[in-house]
Formats: structure tokens, sequence, C-alpha cells
């Protein structure tokens, strides 16, 4: 088993050859997406492909993301149509493009997203970005969660504020 592991801050790069995301019970095809925020419900976001469908997997956890997330409470599946898969692709790869390093902090949120990648996983984390996206290179990892936020109707009534 081969582990490589590069920590910069908030910066997490992991590859893994079995699987980085199955602690978290992560749906992973095309990719996972995790916004883990310190005092409010984890949701993870997994997109898969089956045949002609493209299905977005959501899944609300019961508990806080900085202490214990709990159990599953809430499973959503939303069939996405070609436009909304063809914007989401866009936005992946944009996100991608990962920045030299980014600052962290202490209470908060982290974004997660796991990718395949010749045959192990791709898993970025950076804190908060929500917090001068901009400023911190993290333009459009913000953009994809918050495309990943709208497309799959959960509110804030659900799980509490985005950060």
């Amino acid at each position: 088993m081969k582990i490589v592991v590069a920590l910069t801050l908030s910066l997490l790069i992991l590859v893994n050859p079995l699987s980085a995301h199955e602690a978290r019970d992560c749906d992973l095809s095309v990719f996972c997406f995790e916004i883990v925020r310190t005092f409010n419900k984890p949701v993870i976001f997994s997109f898969d492909k089956m045949g002609e469908e493209n299905m977005l997997l959501v899944k609300v956890y019961s508990g806080q993301g900085g202490y214990d997330w709990g159990q599953v409470e809430t499973r959503l599946v939303r069939e996405l149509e070609d436009k909304q898969v063809a914007k989401l692709e866009q936005l992946l790869a944009a996100a991608l493009n990962l920045p030299d390093s980014v600052e962290g902090g202490l209470d908060g949120s982290m974004w997660y997203l796991t990718v395949p990648r010749h045959g192990s996983y791709l898993r970025v984390g950076y804190w908060t970005p929500t917090y001068k996206p901009e400023d911190r290179q993290l333009q459009d990892f913000y953009n994809f969660g918050m495309y990943l936020w709208e497309i799959s109707k959960v509110t804030n009534h659900d799980v509490g504020d985005l950060y």
C-alpha cells in the first residue's frame, strides 16, 4: 500500500490506492464532495453516472462535523439534466486547479473533494472556502461547492448555514 500525504496548514492532498472515502460512507464514482462544518450537520455529495442517468446523491448526517457526525438522517437522490452535468464537469475541472497554498483557521468548516486518479484517489480539503475565496485562490473550488449546494436543493433549514 502506498500512501502519500502533503499537508500545508489546511491544504490536504491524499492519494490512497485503497479508499480515502470509505471512512465517511462516501459513494464515489465520478467525485465525492464533503462539507464538514464544525457546529452543523455534515453533508456529502456524490456524483454517479449510471448509463444514461446522471445522479447526485446527497447524505446529511445528524451530528456536528467537528464532533460526532452521528448517523445518516437524510438521503436524497437528484437526477441531473445534461446541462447541469456539463456545468458540473466544467466547475469540477476548474476546482482541480489547486492553489499553491492557502491559509487555515480554527472553527468553521472543511470542504473536501475526492476524485479517482490513476487507480488511486486524489483528495483535497480546504478550511472554510466561503471566507475570502478570491484572496485565497479558492474561487473555483468555492464555485464548485456552491453549485452542488444549489442543484442538490438542500436548504439551510435542513442542515444549518453554509460556511
